[in-house]
């Protein structure tokens, strides 16, 4: 297979979802996708989080260098190339800021800097045993490259001009505003005695206040150069032409892996806070077609990064279900935690779509094609719809374009209506899903929606001493809407019985 890319493995034409999908603030991906970026600025690394894979061979492709690099070395190896190749970006973009001679050594420099990174990287990733098919596929696209006659000699031109250019030598010679600069052959090199003389004012780390450190020239240092370059007129003439014919010398496979690998790596860094906490995270396991989903001790990324600035861990939950028994009802007190297990789940199944490690200590869940969400969202007065009529609106849409592989997350609607008629809706729209073989999972207040046949009921829990107190546990059980009612009642004294017993 010829390597082309680090993140796709087939060249089938990707499509990036809307972002003003639902699904993006439902499951606070949007969040997620803020961590996961930091403070930088990547459109196409950001545009790869908005395109869920639809080919599933593309995700496992891209969970194999995931599990390579759980390998220390690789990820060293991995981690440096990619640093390497931020430097070259940096100083190529830079270019256009700087004096003419700055700006044609600059580009010798990133071009040395290149070669040799290639060959390191190259020579190190050999013995580190790489096993995806998108690292082993690199390696050897590297290993033509580099015995190739193009690599060669861009590789010797630049380490011959290197060699020239590190060998002239100069004087300058400073008398109040004037300076002298003369060609020098002969004279002691004074530089490491100086540096050697200032080194004890000034510890390793420390940094002179209002100094920029970032490498550039000043009008009197671009001068200099230019008078220096009047003693050396040959080797700075080749400068000029490295210049003209290596502008362009960075191969384009190459530029886009590193610009491509940095969704790994970046991925990696966002979760590594959370691994140190003590949360887990897996490489999922995505059949086409599997008899039981399940996913164990999965939680809500976004939450676990903001408690973990608080030192904090969010709880975990477990979901085991059967794929014939695929519509799950949430049921439960408020505020006890349904929403963000809901939350959870659909994170999970977005993020495995992009071939990433999700949240969990193990999970097997299917392929979907499609992830909806319908959770409630605030009235809006220009609306001519009542809340009702707006929610089945939207509701419809969904069904209309979901299939029996798609995954439905549905989030307290029918607030706005009665109870009865809140029974006999959900009924009906738990019956078109059921038919249609779609996942769902449905949380609701109406705990008799848990009572319907073939539906899984999960409950969030209250703590059996103090049930005003919430676990954040959902659980597998039947639902009884009365349970935390009554569980109140007993902790207060106001069960039917002892009120009885206080009249009698």
């Amino acid at each position: 297979m010829e390597f082309k890319s680090i993140t796709f493995s087939s060249s089938i034409n990707l499509q990036e979802l809307d972002r003003n999908n639902t699904i993006f603030d439902d499951f606070s991906l949007r969040n997620i996708f803020s961590g996961f970026m930091g403070n930088t600025r990547n459109d196409e690394l950001e545009r790869l989080l908005y395109m869920p894979l639809r080919n599933i061979d593309d995700i496992f492709y891209r969970q194999e260098i995931f599990k390579d690099l759980e390998n220390p070395e690789i990820y060293r190896i991995i981690t440096q190339f990619a640093g390497t190749g931020s430097q070259i970006f940096y100083n190529i973009k830079r270019l256009n800021d700087l004096y003419d001679l700055q700006r044609e050594r600059w580009l010798l420099d990133s071009v040395y800097m290149y070669s040799r990174s290639i060959e390191n990287m190259l020579d190190n990733m050999r013995k580190a045993g790489a096993k995806s098919r998108g690292f082993t596929g690199f390696i050897n696209y590297l290993d033509a490259y580099v015995a190739s006659d193009e690599f060669k000699s861009l590789k010797n031109d630049a380490e011959q001009l290197e060699e020239e250019l590190s060998s002239i030598r100069y004087l300058i010679n400073i008398k109040g505003v004037k300076i002298t600069v003369r060609e020098d052959r002969d004279s002691k090199d004074y530089a490491s005695e100086v540096k050697e003389a200032f080194s004890r004012f000034l510890d390793e780390d420390e940094t002179i206040p209002g100094y920029d450190s970032t490498p550039g020239f000043g009008h009197v240092e671009a001068a200099v150069v230019e008078l220096v370059a009047k003693f050396y007129p040959e080797q700075f003439n080749r400068l000029k032409d490295f210049y003209k014919r290596r502008l362009n010398f960075m191969d384009p496979v190459i530029s886009r892996f590193l610009h491509e690998i940095f969704f790994y790596l970046k991925y990696l860094q966002y979760i590594t806070p959370l691994e140190e906490s003590g949360l887990q995270f897996c490489i999922p396991e995505i059949k086409g077609e599997t008899d039981r989903i399940y996913c164990l001790e999965f939680f809500d990324l976004a939450l676990a990064a903001k408690l973990n600035e608080r030192k904090q861990i969010p709880v975990t939950n477990n979901i085991i279900v059967n794929r014939n028994s695929s519509v799950i009802i949430v049921t439960g007190p408020n505020n006890g935690g349904k929403t963000t297990f809901a939350r959870s789940f659909g994170q999970l199944h977005y993020l495995a779509l992009l071939g990433c490690p999700v949240p969990g200590k193990e999970a097997t869940i299917l392929h979907v094609d499609n992830i909806f969400s319908h959770f409630e969202i605030s009235e809006n007065p220009e609306n001519n719809m009542g809340r009702l009529e707006e929610e089945l609106e939207r509701l419809h849409g969904i069904l209309e374009k979901a299939t029996e592989r798609s995954l439905i997350i549905i989030n307290e609607m029918l607030s706005s209506t009665t109870l009865k008629d809140g029974i006999e809706i959900g009924r009906n729209i738990i019956d078109k899903i059921k038919k249609m073989k779609s996942i769902c999972m449905y949380v609701t207040f109406i705990h008799e929606l848990s009572d319907l046949p073939g539906v899984v009921s999960y409950v969030s829990q209250v703590d059996r001493k103090y049930p005003e107190k919430r676990t954040y546990k959902v659980l597998p059980m039947k639902s009884n809407g009365m349970a935390y009612a009554m569980a109140l009642a007993r902790k207060y004294n106001l069960t039917y019985e002892i009120l009885k017993g206080r009249i009698s």
